[in-house]
């Protein structure tokens, strides 16, 4: 009987998370919003464009992967998200903060992984590739949701 490679067999096992599902990878899109006068000002002043506080923001709180921020930043978007009562239909302020404790978390081993030099890197970045879609579903199928999980096609 002839013995199967471990690599191949491994490469074959993890060749269909080499790449992000579409619905779990990042997404262009075009924002219609209206930017109040206080704070066209305040940008204008400080010299920082509006879409990159916002565009700070999102990544911040949602612990994407941008290495420059601290971890103070980090608290704040996290209370001011906690604070503006978002999703609290679905999940309690601890259920929130574990989520996006999960996400720091990854954010963190995905950060010391791009640091080292590793022929582990494809199975990591399959891993991850992995690790988005069952994160969002876990989560979905936590709440009191009647919608789809295709739901997130919509955002």
């Amino acid at each position: 009987m002839k013995k199967k490679n471990y690599n191949t067999t491994l490469n074959e096992a993890i060749k269909k998370y080499q790449e992000v599902e579409e619905p779990y990878s990042a997404k262009n899109t075009n924002l219609n919003l209206t930017l109040p006068p206080n704070f066209r000002m305040l940008c204008a002043l400080l010299e920082v464009k509006p879409v990159q506080v916002i565009s700070d923001f999102i990544t911040i709180v949602s612990s994407s992967y941008k290495v420059d921020f601290c971890v103070e930043q980090n608290k704040a978007a996290v209370q001011y998200f906690l604070l503006c009562k978002y999703g609290k239909r679905y999940f309690g302020d601890d259920e929130i903060v574990d989520m996006l404790q999960e996400l720091e978390a990854f954010r963190v081993v995905e950060e010391t992984i791009d640091k080292e030099i590793s022929g582990d890197t494809d199975l990591f970045f399959c891993f991850k590739h992995m690790h988005a879609p069952q994160w969002f579903k876990r989560w979905f199928n936590k709440s009191t949701r009647k919608e789809s999980i295709s739901i997130l096609n919509e955002y």
